[in-house]
């Protein structure tokens, strides 16, 4: 496997602005491609921002922190508990979570600080939870765009329906999944809101 993340790792260090839709299946690949997408990040010395479980993300930090050879992370690795991102406003609010992002990113924005997001979507079980997914994916898109950073969104590929996957695929520049990273062949760049 670390041949693959290598080689990911390279191909995310072309890609150093965009919407990414990362479909994983494992947990181990899930986990180290995360780690390949911060330390690239942290040699670029973009804001690393991980919107991801708890759990999850001190297994992320553990490894960043082997493999960098360091105690506690440098100020360029950020974490945000998914679970608190995504339900604070109880219901998926998408237009809210999409205003908090901004105002997360924004003072690092203020300052010209290059950044990247890696965030592990999840949500309670809810009435027209894909149609609202599928919104957040399209507006999140255009904030991406408009803030110019690079996004990642991760979903769990067990839990989602194929139809699903192919209405994500038109509102993010790029797909991943465990092994690969393509161009979306379905995505259609929006015309800016401004």
């Amino acid at each position: 496997m670390d041949t693959q993340v290598l080689q990911l790792t390279e191909q995310l260090k072309i890609v150093n602005k965009g919407h990414i839709l990362y479909l994983y299946e494992s947990l181990q690949d899930y986990v180290e491609n995360a780690v390949a997408y911060g330390i690239s990040g942290m040699e670029y010395g973009h804001q690393v921002f991980f919107i991801e479980d708890r759990e999850i993300f001190a297994m992320i930090k553990r490894q960043l922190q082997q493999r960098l050879n360091i105690d506690s992370l440098p100020g360029h690795i950020h974490h945000v508990d998914n679970q608190e991102f995504y339900s604070t406003h109880g219901d998926f609010n998408y237009v809210t979570i999409v205003r908090y992002f901004e105002s997360m990113l924004q003072p690092f924005l203020l300052h010209n600080t290059a950044l990247r997001t890696w965030a592990h979507v999840e949500w309670r079980e809810q009435d027209n939870i894909t149609e609202k997914l599928e919104e957040f994916e399209a507006i999140a898109d255009d904030s991406v765009s408009d803030l110019d950073v690079m996004s990642l969104c991760a979903y769990n590929a067990n839990t989602l329906p194929a139809s699903f996957v192919s209405r994500m695929l038109r509102s993010h520049g790029m797909y991943m999944t465990d092994e690969e990273l393509v161009k979306s062949p379905l995505y259609r760049v929006r015309e800016s809101h401004t």
